[in-house]
Formats: C-alpha cells, sequence, structure tokens
C-alpha cells in the first residue's frame, strides 16, 4: 500500500503543478497498485487491510475521472459502477462479486445503441 500512497502523492502533486496529464496516469497508476495490494487479502473481506485498500483504490480511480479525455460518470444504485461515454456502440458488462472472484459466471449484458 506504501507504493500506491506514494503514487498518489506524486499525482496530487502534478494536478497541483498543472500537470493534468501526469496527474491521470499517476492517479491511474495509484489505483492499480492498491488493487494489487488488496487482491489476495480476500480471506477475510471485512479486513481492515482490504477495507482500507480497496477504499484508497476507489478514491485514486475517482481522482482520475475528470482528468480522462471523454466524459466519465460515477453510477449508483442497482448496478453501480462507472459510466463512460464513447463515439461508437457501448456494451455494458455488470460481473457480480462472484463472478468477479471466479466462483461462478454470473454476468448481466446489456448494449446502448449509437446515438
Amino acid at each position: 500500500m506504501a507504493l500506491g500512497s506514494r503514487l498518489r502523492e506524486q499525482a496530487d502533486a502534478a494536478a497541483v503543478a498543472g500537470h493534468l496529464v501526469s496527474a491521470r496516469g499517476g492517479y491511474l497508476r495509484a489505483a492499480e497498485y492498491f488493487q494489487q495490494a488488496f487482491f489476495f487479502h480476500r480471506d477475510d473481506l471485512n479486513g481492515p487491510h482490504l477495507r482500507a485498500t480497496y477504499r484508497a483504490s476507489v478514491q485514486a480511480f475517482r481522482a482520475a475521472l475528470p482528468l480522462l479525455s471523454h466524459p466519465a460518470w460515477v453510477r449508483s444504485g442497482r448496478w453501480p459502477g462507472y459510466l463512460f461515454t464513447l463515439t461508437h456502440p457501448l456494451m455494458l458488462l455488470a460481473v457480480r462479486a462472484a463472478a468477479a472472484a471466479g466462483s461462478a459466471p454470473n454476468a448481466d449484458y446489456g448494449c446502448l445503441p449509437k446515438r
């Protein structure tokens, strides 16, 4: 988690200095390092290390969203996640936690037509 925190700090400094491309890359890199840190700690899903690292990953990823070259939104509700708008048809894949953990294939698909 230390490397992810250091990358997040570097991304914050880049954003303050106006280096938005570097900040975006730093936030996304930090989010990935945090994800790698909690990936192998799924034996206790309520463990403080997993919860703190997951929260840090989400915060780093969300810090990158306004810096992307296309709009992105955080969605909540029945299928929480992220919505990225593109210029071509988009397929949405909602994978439930059991499927993501590899125990059962359980996904819902939806397709949005091009406007």
